[in-house]
């Protein structure tokens, strides 16, 4: 696979008020943290992006440790939606705010692909054609989050929750790569 594997998490709520985190952050914060914990992302095979509610456009390094505690992944992100940027203590950049849209950041000739339970059902195989040009899927953490996209998937015969969609999507993937 020479192209890149882009996610982009849409609709994500990524602070809780006054340290009460909800469904809706909650979730945020287990799918960010599947992904950034898969053996994809460890190989970098693989960059994640988050569009908030807000329209804030936000890039994750891979090196990114996403912390256990939910009111503590609240805190870094609202210290990143402050400040813009994030580093560790040698300087390397963990997350940064980017401009819109998210199609900027996107190599050229991306195919776009959104998860959805009413979409196409596809194996790896149906989308090798595609990953020479990269693929870019967008996982929306909120009911009714739209995108237009290239192709609508589905990864399951059932409606799946955001986090189980990037479990299976991480998985496909390492499978189809030989990474361990």
């Amino acid at each position: 696979m020479s192209g890149a594997l882009t996610v982009v998490l849409k609709g994500a709520r990524v602070t809780c008020e006054n340290h009460e985190c909800d469904a809706e952050f909650n979730r945020f914060h287990r799918t960010l943290r599947l992904l950034m914990d898969s053996p994809l992302n460890k190989s970098k095979k693989m960059h994640v992006y988050v569009h908030t509610t807000r329209n804030v456009l936000v890039e994750i390094n891979y090196l990114l440790e996403v912390p256990e505690d939910p009111i503590e992944l609240s805190d870094v992100m609202s210290y990143l939606l402050r400040r813009l940027v994030i580093k560790s203590s040698d300087g390397t950049v963990l997350a940064k705010v980017i401009k819109n849209p998210i199609e900027s950041h996107l190599p050229p000739n991306t195919t776009k692909v959104i998860l959805s339970s009413k979409g196409c059902k596809m194996s790896s195989k149906d989308l090798e054609p595609y990953m020479e040009r990269g693929l870019a899927f967008f996982v929306g953490l909120r009911e009714g989050e739209k995108k237009e996209a290239e192709i609508s998937m589905k990864l399951s015969n059932f409606k799946l929750s955001p986090e189980s969609c990037c479990v299976k999507l991480t998985n496909m993937f390492e499978e189809m790569l030989g990474i361990f």
